[in-house]
């Protein structure tokens, strides 16, 4: 039974519908560095098309952010994959580059890299497709045994949704630390 309710005189479906037609329409997969190097033409395309009307934090830009991002992906570190999203069409909408495949030494603390979902997504989809990789993101990583996570937040945007949804905590220098405990 569908629920709708009138926000700002617009007619909305409740969160419970949204999010179950959401869980029929988007999934979120790991992928290996073939599968971004097979798709980056698209790939690249979705992350300039996300991060063009951004507003930055610490001097990044946007070719900073595909630079940084198609680094990762020629150098093809072996211990790291990605998250990819994909709407019902197979479409990306969404990634987390460089996550840690394996837990490295003892360490108890790991960096994740960039993240994005694609602007041409309804607001309530674009946070569905970014809980959907980052809670997928988080499980994976304290499954292997980290206890905290750093990245850097380069957008106003990116810096709103981690720390206000996720509880990611500034740090004295450019990172920021989410702990998985």
């Amino acid at each position: 039974m569908n629920t709708w309710t009138l926000i700002n005189n617009i007619i909305e479906p409740d969160f419970y519908t949204c999010y179950y037609v959401f869980m029929k329409n988007f999934t979120a997969t790991f992928v290996n560095h073939q599968y971004i190097s097979k798709n980056w033409m698209y790939i690249q395309s979705a992350i300039i098309a996300s991060f063009e009307n951004a507003e930055f934090n610490n001097n990044y830009t946007l070719q900073a952010i595909v630079n940084e991002v198609s680094k990762d992906i020629i150098s093809q570190k072996k211990s790291h994959f990605h998250i990819v999203a994909k709407n019902k069409k197979n479409e990306i909408v969404g990634a987390i580059f460089s996550i840690p495949e394996i837990k490295i030494d003892n360490s108890n603390t790991c960096h994740i890299g960039w993240f994005f979902s694609i602007p041409q997504l309804y607001r309530k989809e674009r946070l569905f497709v970014s809980d959907l990789m980052i809670n997928k993101a988080h499980a994976y990583l304290r499954n292997l045994g980290y206890t905290a996570i750093t990245t850097e937040i380069g957008t106003v945007a990116g810096e709103r949704l981690l720390t206000k949804k996720y509880g990611y905590k500034k740090t004295n220098n450019s990172e920021w630390i989410k702990y998985l405990i």
